[in-house]
């Protein structure tokens, strides 16, 4: 039986100088990308991201995946 095992990068959350939240990632080249959101949108990310974590847990369920502590 094969073991797969999730490569996660640390994740940085924090406001920005110009009042917006920003999401940064080092990618899988070493360089960073950052997302910059608009408070007032916020709200309406938090929803779609609980809808898009409830598929990719339905997901991972499917193909058998082992759900891992922080995601």
């Amino acid at each position: 039986m094969a073991l797969a095992i999730d490569h996660r990068e640390e994740i940085e959350v924090y406001a920005g100088n110009r009042g917006h939240i920003c999401i940064k990632q080092k990618s899988y080249n070493d360089e960073y990308m950052t997302i910059i959101v608009h408070p007032d949108d916020i709200p309406s990310l938090i929803y779609h991201l609980n809808q898009e974590c409830k598929e990719a847990l339905a997901i991972r369920e499917a193909i058998k995946l082992e759900p891992q502590e922080n995601q």
